[in-house]
């Protein structure tokens, strides 16, 4: 096994992965929910970026461990700060390894009674890496996530693996754009081009719009212009601390 996979596992049991939150805002910039991410702080204060680990971890089944740890914790603090929470909802990331698990969705509703929590407040997201490897039953898991309440949407969209046509027939809720897509010249051009044809075609199956990676107000101001629903990135919030998303609520 990868040795940085043990350490991250090492981490995650000696209370080093953190949550941490990216806050999510309407077209009025007002905060409608967040999303859970997860950080590596060390006992000397020093964080080890994602990109270094999450990587590792995740082209193997032990992700999920991570992936149940963060859902805990985002549970946990919206049991314990519910009016906070009115109206809002929280994003998880889910890798592909839990279509394989038997108990997902019964596991998932087993978090909402013992928190208590409204599955409709949960979205989980997974990414269309998780339509090229599980094709033949991501539909049925989709399905089951929807049917016990949860929202689910497909993460980084449009990076170049889903194909319009395999999300027919699959009860998505909505999706979400990713940085990949918002290249400098998304406001004109050919980059304009190509994320209008995705909008629409999101648009036309009713699907909810996020995007993330926004930096910059030309940004903000194009997809306002398209009637995207959700944003995210720093040009509203940098991921934080849970203390520190909480006081922005």
């Amino acid at each position: 096994m990868d040795t940085i996979v043990n350490y991250v596992f090492e981490a995650l049991h000696s209370g080093e992965l953190k949550p941490y939150y990216q806050a999510q805002f309407n077209a009025d910039r007002k905060i409608i929910g967040g999303e859970s991410l997860v950080r590596w702080v060390k006992k000397d204060g020093t964080i080890i970026p994602p990109l270094y680990f999450i990587r590792r971890v995740e082209v193997t089944p032990m992700i999920n461990a991570i992936d149940w740890y963060v859902l805990e914790q985002v549970m946990r603090m919206m049991s314990q700060n519910r009016e906070k929470f009115a109206g809002r909802n929280i994003a998880v990331n889910f890798s592909h390894w839990h279509i394989e698990e038997d108990n997902c969705i019964k596991r998932l509703q087993d978090f909402a009674k013992i928190f208590q929590v409204e599955p409709e407040q949960i979205s989980i997201e997974i990414s269309e890496d998780a339509f090229h490897r599980q094709y033949d039953r991501v539909g049925e898991w989709v399905k089951g996530v929807r049917d016990a309440g949860f929202v689910v949407a497909v993460d980084d969209f449009g990076a170049g693996i889903l194909q319009k046509d395999m999300l027919d027939g699959i009860p998505i809720s909505g999706v979400k754009f990713g940085h990949s897509m918002l290249a400098e010249n998304v406001i004109d051009g050919k980059g304009s081009e190509q994320m209008d044809k995705f909008l629409q075609d999101a648009a036309d199956q009713g699907l909810a719009i996020a995007v993330e990676g926004v930096e910059t107000e030309e940004q903000f101001a194009y997809f306002k212009s398209k009637k995207v629903q959700e944003y995210q990135g720093f040009l509203f919030s940098r991921a934080v601390t849970e203390e520190e998303f909480l006081k922005m609520l």
